[in-house]
């Protein structure tokens, strides 16, 4: 959670040079979201049925996680053109440790499943999204080039 400080002031920059009021709600977006996913596990798991539980975590991370590649594509990469390559190198590192994060998180909580079964389909689910979201991590990289 480190980074809340660095996207508030990134949010900002974009802001002043753009004009755009919606890079501080996306950042806010980002963080709620995946405080929002992980309190899904606590509180809302146990008393759905098991296809409901399932469907209720695919949606959770499928939002909370494609949230952050639009937010890594869109907001930190491309639009905060002004910073020095030091600076953007750690944002990003912050960004990832937040990734991080809230994978362990994830599957911390869902971990706590009670029916067996289902508890595989969720950790095999985690492990799709979140590989892909790593990849597309990778694949942007801190210097891309944006239009």
């Amino acid at each position: 959670m480190k980074a809340v400080p660095n996207i508030l002031a990134i949010c900002l920059i974009v802001t002043l040079t753009c004009g755009s009021t919606a890079a501080i709600s996306m950042a806010m977006k980002t963080k709620t979201s995946m405080i929002d996913a992980i309190s899904f596990f606590e509180d809302k798991l146990g008393s759905l049925e098991n296809q409901d539980r399932y469907e209720l975590v695919r949606s959770t991370v499928s939002g909370a996680f494609g949230w952050q590649r639009q937010w890594t594509y869109d907001l930190l990469v491309c639009n905060v053109q002004d910073l020095s390559r030091t600076e953007r190198d750690q944002e990003w590192e912050s960004f990832i440790y937040d990734f991080n994060d809230s994978r362990r998180s994830f599957f911390s909580e869902s971990s706590r499943l009670d029916d067996e079964e289902l508890r595989e389909k969720v950790k095999k689910l985690l492990e799709k999204m979140l590989a892909e979201v790593e990849q597309s991590f990778l694949d942007v990289g801190s210097d891309i080039t944006c239009n």
